[in-house]
C-alpha cells in the first residue's frame, strides 16, 4: 500500500483523499501526525467520519473512532561487513487516538450516526454504540 503523508498537515484536503480512495494506511498515518479529523469540509460541512459512513468503509470508521498504534519507520543503518544482515531499520511506534466526533452535524443538520442509521449499516451502528458506551464509562470512572 502506498502511503502518502503531506509535508503540510495542517491542509485537510490529504485525509478526504484517503479517506474516500479507502486508503487505510494513509488514513492511520495522516491521523497520527495531526489530520484534523472534526473539521468540516466543502459546502456540504461533512467531516471525514460522514464520508466515511456514506461510502460504508467500516475499516476507516474504526481507525476514526478509536485508538491505534502507529509504526513509523525512522532509518535505515548499514552494518559492517561482518555483520549477518547488513542493515538495520528502526521505527518508533506511537499510540494515537482520532477521536472523531459522532455528534457533529454537517448542513444538513445529519450526523455521522444518522448517515449509518439512514443507510441501516448495522456493522458501523454497532461500532458507534460501543464507542459511545466506551466514552460513557471513561466518564462514569471518571479517565
Amino acid at each position: 500500500t502506498k502511503i502518502f503523508v503531506a509535508n503540510f498537515v495542517a491542509n485537510p484536503y490529504p485525509i478526504i483523499l484517503a479517506v474516500l480512495s479507502f486508503k487505510i494506511e494513509s488514513v492511520r498515518a495522516l491521523v497520527a501526525t495531526g489530520a484534523k479529523v472534526n473539521h468540516k469540509y466543502e459546502r456540504a460541512e461533512d467531516t471525514v467520519l460522514h464520508m466515511a459512513v456514506a461510502k460504508k468503509y467500516i475499516d476507516i470508521v474504526q481507525i476514526l473512532l478509536g485508538k491505534f498504534i502507529a509504526l513509523s519507520f525512522l532509518a535505515k543503518k548499514k552494518l559492517g561487513k561482518s555483520a549477518k544482515f547488513g542493515k538495520i531499520f528502526i521505527f518508533f511506534i506511537s499510540f494515537c487516538s482520532a477521536n472523531a466526533s459522532i455528534k457533529l452535524k454537517n448542513k444538513k443538520g445529519e450526523t455521522p450516526y444518522d448517515l449509518a442509521m439512514l443507510s441501516d449499516n448495522g456493522k458501523i451502528i454497532n461500532l458507534f454504540n460501543q464507542h459511545q458506551g466506551k466514552l460513557l464509562l471513561k466518564k462514569h470512572i471518571g479517565e
